[in-house]
């Protein structure tokens, strides 16, 4: 449970994000009860925000971080009616999933890219050990956003981490919709949400 108070006689800007490290494997798949994400990379001086599909973009299934050549963030824009929630799921079904109550809404994946930038980024950071990627949550949609916490407020809300193991066959689905429903399923067994 987080709780965050301003207990100042003046506005503070605000920013939140819970940064999850997850093994980038032959087979990680990141899924999220979103169709739509926006991507931002990285320019020469500056950062690209675009709109896209998700998990196909241009082609390309982008829940899968091994597909992509460069380091990049993806933002979910999940319906405000939806359990807010992200998950990392191995070949074998197996992972992590962070769910938390609607006051966090944003979700994120970032990724080093198979480039050698990122991989190099990365092994730099892991100290040259397993790849890795992150899965983030936080209080607005991406994190070129902050916003006014007013003075004497409090800010309230639960996250909860827990393991999964869902059947491969669903994870790895060639239907978004399967895999979503999959992990949001074991999401409701286990947490009776």
């Amino acid at each position: 449970k987080i709780r965050i108070e301003n207990t100042s006689d003046k506005e503070k800007y605000m920013y939140w994000w819970s940064n999850i490290a997850v093994p980038e494997e032959e087979g990680t798949r990141v899924i999220a009860p979103a169709d739509t994400t926006f991507r931002c990379y990285y320019s020469s001086d500056h950062y690209i925000l675009d709109k896209t599909t998700n998990p196909i973009s241009e082609g390309i299934d982008i829940s899968y971080p091994q597909n992509l050549r460069m380091s990049q963030d993806f933002f979910y824009k999940i319906p405000k009616d939806r359990n807010k929630w992200i998950a990392s799921v191995d070949a074998e079904g197996k992972g992590l999933l962070h769910f938390s109550s609607d006051r966090l809404i944003g979700r994120k994946t970032f990724l080093w890219g198979q480039g050698n930038g990122g991989k190099r980024w990365n092994s730099w950071l892991s100290n040259g050990e397993d790849k890795y990627i992150e899965i983030q949550a936080g209080l607005l949609h991406t994190q070129l956003e902050h916003f006014v916490m007013k003075e004497h407020s409090v800010l309230e809300w639960t996250e909860c981490y827990t393991a999964l193991d869902c059947d491969p066959e669903k994870v790895h689905s060639g239907d978004w919709n399967i895999a979503v429903e999959t992990v949001e399923n074991q999401l409701h067994e286990k947490f009776d949400i």
